[in-house]
């Protein structure tokens, strides 16, 4: 898993008119090939007259791109060429077009398919995902407070909190931040309370 994600946060979508030919690039974040795979086939669906459905994905692990029947290099390349300058990840930009008739040549549909991936990107928000560690602690609940202080000192998350004999706490730290927490709660507890580790995931860094 990458300690560092850059997608988006949401769907977008962006149109643009190029000698009657219309171009609309679709954005998304994406967590893997078949998220992105079903999201393309299903704007193929929802525009049964388009001529084209360009698009480029990039995820953790893969990276797929295609013309779609338009000339080699013209659509999928320039379209990648975006999410890659922009240093994007677990993200997939399609482009329909609507042929209106006029011929752009192998230049023009380079350009109107960059500006069209372009434009979506432009108006879709940009997010910053960082690996966390999700975990469980006890704490007593002469210690919570302590506690609480010291995960949101490292940016850390208490997903969960259930009041029995002691406190139990499910909660998410930065990868980078880990060790330094584990070492400060157990001097904070003098060593008396234990961590479980769960599983490492994706957040949104404070």
């Amino acid at each position: 898993m990458k300690s560092e994600i850059k997608t988006v946060k949401e769907y977008v979508k962006y149109e643009l008119v190029e000698k009657k030919s219309e171009f609309i690039g679709h954005i998304f974040p994406i967590s893997n090939s078949e998220d992105a795979e079903k999201m393309i086939e299903n704007i193929k669906t929802s525009n049964p007259e388009a001529r084209h459905n360009v698009y480029a994905y990039v995820t953790e692990n893969n990276e797929k791109m295609s013309d779609d029947g338009e000339p080699q290099g013209t659509g999928g390349a320039p379209v990648m060429n975006v999410i890659k300058m922009n240093g994007l990840c677990n993200v997939c930009i399609v482009v329909t077009r609507y042929f209106g008739g006029i011929l752009l040549g192998a230049k023009g549909l380079v350009r109107a398919y960059s500006s069209a991936a372009s434009g979506a990107l432009n108006n879709a928000e940009i997010v910053n995902y960082s690996t966390f560690v999700d975990f469980k602690a006890m704490c007593s609940y002469s210690d919570y407070d302590k506690t609480s202080r010291l995960i949101n000192e490292l940016d850390g998350i208490i997903l969960s909190s259930d009041f029995l004999d002691n406190i139990v706490l499910n909660i998410s730290i930065p990868e980078d931040r880990y060790e330094e927490f584990k070492k400060r709660y157990s001097n904070l507890t003098f060593g008396k309370m234990q961590i479980e580790f769960l599983r490492f995931c994706l957040r949104i860094k404070k």
